[in-house]
């Protein structure tokens, strides 16, 4: 339509101009002694168009011959260009999938092109480092001369991950010195450098900005904070500090961490002082009901607490009456108590509710043994008496 448009414009102005000229009985005169030249209007004005037409024409073939070579190497530019990238979509792919030779190979082909052979040595270095092969890593960590802040980074994962603590502090060095280093990555390698050389404050603290930031996965922080406080935990009961005030102290969402208040108990009853944690599991079970802790609760208080523990569980049992997990350690108390009447029909109760069969073989057995001796000693008074 355009097209149809301009050529109806273009003929309508060669008609007027036609006409306009057809009525003109003008000439024009030149004179340069001694000649003289006589042309009509209608010829010079033809003659001016053409010769402007022809300058025009020949201005536009010079500049393009004059720009023909940029033109040229610009092509073959945009040509080499889309050959990396596509190259680089390639090695993307082949990094997704696994194909760690195709990587190498494509990365290798890569380093052609000064633009994008950066892009391609920080993932060759990354598919290295992910398999482990430290020689292809070190290969290519070298290539990356123009990327300082991305070879920082991978100069610490180098250093983490191949066990070399002089290549990760030089690195960590190096990224504390970098600006604009987004704060999850350096937080991240710190991290990683800490647990490597079991600095667990410094776990903590980093672990608990990265949850902050939203930056690592909810269930590796918790499992990152929760083996500091096990490792806190653990100094503390070798110096034989009190548990409870420390605990107390911890940030709620980690305090009742039911992983931690069940790991916390086993590391306790393993060093031989469970004692210390029955404030925190009677504290921990008023806020959060956890079976597990229930069933770990007998081994966590002294002898001479038996009777008031006994109290309480019969409090937790009318609260959870079909609780496996209470009658157990109802069972387990009464045993130690010797109440063998209450020990019997609380084990009745949990055959009841359906428990573990090696667990009610475990207490049964226990329950026949204690029954014994004390009927052994009960027939075995009166002849002490008459001798």
């Amino acid at each position: 339509m355009k097209a149809l448009l301009t050529f109806v414009l273009v003929a309508s102005l060669a008609v007027a101009a036609g006409l306009a000229i057809e009525g003109v009985d003008g000439y024009v005169v030149f004179v340069v002694p001694p000649w003289r030249a006589q042309l009509s209007l209608t010829l010079f004005a033809s003659l001016v168009v053409a010769t402007v037409l022809v300058l025009y024409a020949l201005l536009r073939l010079g500049s393009s011959l004059i720009a023909l070579p940029r033109s040229l190497r610009n092509r073959r530019e945009a040509w080499r260009l889309r050959r990396a990238t596509h190259t680089l979509s390639q090695l993307v792919r082949a990094h997704v999938l696994g194909d760690v030779a195709r990587v190498h190979r494509l990365a290798d082909r890569l380093s052609r092109y000064p633009d994008l052979s950066e892009a391609g040595a920080a993932l060759a270095t990354v598919t290295a480092l992910d398999r482990g092969d430290e020689s292809r890593a070190e290969n290519w960590l070298a290539r990356l001369q123009r990327w300082p802040d991305v070879r920082a980074v991978l100069e610490a994962e180098f250093g983490a991950r191949c066990a070399r603590p002089e290549r990760l502090h030089a690195a960590m060095e190096r990224l504390a010195e970098l600006r604009g280093l987004p704060e999850a990555t350096a937080l991240r390698l710190r991290l990683e450098a800490a647990k490597r050389e079991e600095r667990w404050q410094e776990v903590l603290e980093s672990a608990r900005r990265l949850r902050a930031l939203e930056a690592m996965d909810a269930s590796e922080t918790a499992a990152l904070i929760r083996q500091a406080h096990l490792d806190d935990a653990s100094s503390r009961l070798s110096l034989g500090v009190d548990l409870a005030a420390w605990w107390k102290r911890l940030p709620k969402e980690e305090r009742y961490d039911p992983a931690f208040l069940v790991s916390l108990a086993r590391l306790a009853l393993d060093r031989g002082q469970g004692m210390k944690l029955r404030p925190i599991l009677e504290n921990a079970l008023s806020k959060c009901w956890l079976p597990e802790l229930v069933r770990l609760y007998p081994y966590c208080v002294e002898p001479g607490a038996r009777q008031e523990a006994l109290v309480r569980l019969e409090e937790w049992r009318s609260a959870h009456p079909e609780e496996p997990a209470v009658l157990e350690a109802l069972v387990e108390l009464c045993l130690e108590l010797q109440l063998w009447g209450k020990a019997q029909d609380y084990l009745t109760q949990l055959r009841r509710v359906g428990a573990d069969p090696a667990v009610l073989e475990r207490f049964g057995s226990r329950l026949r043994a204690g029954t014994a001796d004390r009927d052994g000693a009960t027939l075995s008074a009166p002849r002490g008496v008459l001798e």
